[in-house]
């Protein structure tokens, strides 16, 4: 399994670059989509050698677990590193694009929109059952900037998997890095940005699958109000 690079970037150079409303941002290319998990130390060191998490002490393959496609977002939610001790290791996990891309089109929005569904009564099934079979709950939250504080015209995605076998055993993963050196070092500038980089991320175009883009609700900058969780 070939290693792969993490690219990083001044934030101050594209932050301005990131559009506004409902969009997949992440750092991808061909053949992959990064997204970013927060961990103990134990469950980290695990996965970043073995590039699976099956197996590793204290992971539960039961419950579900929630991968972020846009880097501020997970360091928000783990505090960059320091908001608890499940949350000091922070992982680079490389899925190949078919399957995040597989993720996303058997998704469940996780609160009821018309539209995926008919009625209230089969979003509440599929929440439950997963739509197609599959496990993955989409929820869209707002974006946030480096010292935390919300971006109300853009929102970020996040997935949550449960029982997805191929995510736990490393057949959908093609790389996992432990990058909390790198998230220490760069959290010192989260307050003032100046010297701050951030792993490079751009559009995830979605534009040539309508399916896909009503799936995920999709959608421009507007005027946000947020959702009733």
């Amino acid at each position: 399994m070939a290693q792969r690079t993490l690219k990083w970037v001044p934030y101050d150079e594209q932050k301005d670059l990131w559009p506004g409303g409902r969009h997949i941002i992440a750092q991808h290319d061909e053949d992959s989509v990064v997204v970013y998990q927060a961990y103990n130390k134990n469950i980290a060191e695990y996965a970043a050698k073995n590039k699976k998490f099956d197996g590793a002490p204290g992971f539960s393959t039961t419950r579900m677990t929630w991968i972020k496609p846009q880097f501020l977002w997970m360091m928000y939610r783990a505090g960059w590193g320091g908001k608890d001790k499940n949350q000091t290791n922070v992982l680079a996990i490389w899925l190949r694009k078919d399957a995040f891309l597989g993720y996303l089109r058997s998704s469940v929005q996780s609160s009821f929109k018309p539209g995926q569904f008919a009625t209230r009564e089969e979003w509440q099934k599929a929440i439950s059952t997963g739509k197609g079979g599959g496990c993955v709950r989409l929820q869209w939250d707002p974006d946030h900037t480096p010292d935390g504080a919300k971006v109300p015209s853009r929102r970020a995605v996040q997935l949550g998997l449960k029982g997805m076998t191929s995510f736990m055993d490393g057949e959908d993963i093609l790389d996992i890095q432990d990058i909390s050196e790198q998230v220490l070092e760069q959290s010192k500038f989260a307050s003032a940005t100046e010297g701050l980089s951030t792993p490079l991320e751009t559009l995830l175009d979605l534009s040539d699958d309508p399916q896909l883009e009503q799936v995920l609700r999709i959608e421009e900058e507007k005027p946000v109000v947020a959702d009733q969780q």
